[in-house]
């Protein structure tokens, strides 16, 4: 009775919990101008906001099918809608941590909710147009029908994951592993539910049922933006989690690979099987595939912590373990309980103290250097160039194409700055917009070669300095012709 009194308590008190921390999120949405990311984060919101108008969008690997269905009927309402629904899928997250934690038999799993919500990643992503809080909340919703025994509806989640974030093959890869594990091999097949309803629900735009996976935009064995460090990943913890969170979970991690000698030696429950697989096998396998997919240069890594995010519940489960496995030798004591409490509170201050990697309001809530100085531009190109809406501008600024209300896909309004170069399809008055990375990276432009080039006279430039004293620049050219 008193357990079941401690649970009753327990639940309220998160509920709570999650309602305190949507306010939080919802005072910093309309107190900040952060979109977090000026390209994916936007680029996501465009392919969501325009899939009415092209239905392609549906289908569109890169953009991913899910995200773009649950995504468009919000994005009609502008940006801070998607920003919205994307805190909402993360409160989401922050309550279905303490169910699964508690389901899976962790004591105290209110704490993990606590240690997810004091992730640094978990905020900042959470006020972006990105996919991670969305295959978050659909990879925890699938763990925890698994845990009450919805096995159909797990299943069938977990195989439409791959259509949210492309991570989702990763943790289907796991599922697959651990039903052939529990010799439960007459429900593999419903792993390919997601695929199998895409494959012909696209065919009608593909006119290919393999378009699932010919179109998948990282099947690729290079990556444009080169490889870096096997170490990369660990050296950047904490700024996905912060400092304590980081320690934390590696002694969970290490409480994991008891679980695993457990289960070779079959001494192993029910329960324990699902969170050795459900939370440490994607965690790893997800950690692990970006660790190689950046070292390698494959599948077009760019080593950005923010994919991370998309499993950053799961990592704060694992932190809660690494607390009880740390103060395991003394919890018999009050002690035991006092440094667990001590723990969590080193949790919940760190991103709020001077260290580097703590929260920075101009860093983390405010627009980015280059946003601030395309912001700048537009206002130019809307005072001196009223009609700029008649015309095509060349540019990769998916920024750029929102402020001005601009079609992105529509190639009367806007094209990539690479085909035109390509297409040599300039026409006399027609405006190009250079910048410091997407024109560089993605429209292989640099600055010196459009200078050099007679073609364009240089109309305006705009500077910003970073958070890091770096400048970021923005110039507008008119395309005048040869002379």
């Amino acid at each position: 009775m008193i357990n079941q009194i401690r649970s009753i308590t327990q639940e309220k008190a998160v509920r709570l919990l999650t309602l305190a921390f949507f306010c939080i999120m919802l005072i910093l949405l309309f107190t900040s101008s952060t979109t977090t990311d000026e390209g994916d984060s936007l680029m996501h919101y465009l392919y969501a906001k325009y899939a009415f108008r092209y239905p392609s969008h549906f289908f569109n690997q890169w953009a991913k099918p899910v995200y773009v269905l649950i995504m468009a009927p919000v994005a009609q309402l502008g940006f801070t809608a998607v920003q919205l629904l994307n805190i909402i899928f993360t409160c989401i997250n922050f309550y279905l941590v303490y169910r699964i934690a508690s389901q899976a038999s962790i004591a105290k799993p209110w704490m993990a909710s606590l240690i997810y919500a004091a992730m640094p990643l978990t905020v900042t992503v959470s006020f972006s147009g990105l996919t991670e809080p969305m295959f978050a909340c659909a990879t925890l919703l699938s763990i925890f029908l698994l845990q009450k025994k919805r096995v159909y509806a797990s299943l069938i989640l977990f195989s439409f994951l791959p259509f949210i974030r492309s991570e989702g093959l990763l943790v289907c890869a796991v599922i697959f592993l651990y039903l052939l594990v529990i010799e439960k091999y007459d429900l593999i097949p419903i792993l390919l539910a997601g695929h199998v309803f895409y494959s012909f629900a696209g065919y009608i735009v593909h006119h290919d049922l393999m378009w699932v996976f010919n179109k998948l935009s990282y099947a690729t064995l290079s990556s444009a933006y080169g490889s870096g460090r096997w170490g990369h990943f660990f050296n950047v913890m904490p700024e996905i989690t912060g400092v304590v969170v980081k320690y934390l979970l590696w002694a969970g991690v290490s409480y994991g690979f008891i679980l695993l000698l457990r289960a070779f030696r079959k001494k192993i429950n029910e329960t324990e099987q699902q969170e050795l697989w459900l939370m440490y096998g994607i965690f790893i396998s997800v950690f692990a595939g970006h660790i190689i997919f950046w070292a390698l240069g494959i599948f077009n890594s760019m080593g950005l912590i923010r994919p991370i995010a998309g499993i950053t519940p799961l990592m704060a489960i694992i932190a809660l373990r690494g607390i009880q496995y740390f103060t395991a030798p003394i919890q018999q004591f009050r002690a035991g309980l006092y440094v667990q409490y001590l723990l969590l509170v080193a949790v919940l201050i760190f991103p709020f103290t001077s260290n580097v990697y703590a929260y920075k309001w101009k860093r983390d809530f405010e627009l980015k250097a280059d946003q601030k100085a395309q912001l700048q531009l537009v206002k130019y190109i809307k005072q001196y160039y009223p009609n700029h809406s008649q015309h095509t501008m060349y540019h990769v600024l998916p920024w750029v194409s929102i402020q001005l209300k601009q079609d992105w896909f529509d190639p009367n309004r806007h094209i990539h700055i690479n085909d035109a170069f390509t297409r040599n399809q300039f026409k006399k008055g027609e405006l190009f917009i250079w910048d410091d990375w997407f024109a560089v990276v993605e429209g292989n432009a640099p600055l010196e070669a459009v200078r050099k080039d007679g073609r364009f006279k240089e109309v305006i430039s705009y500077e910003e300095k970073d958070y890091w004293g770096n400048t970021r620049k923005t110039v507008l050219f008119e395309f005048v012709g040869a002379e």
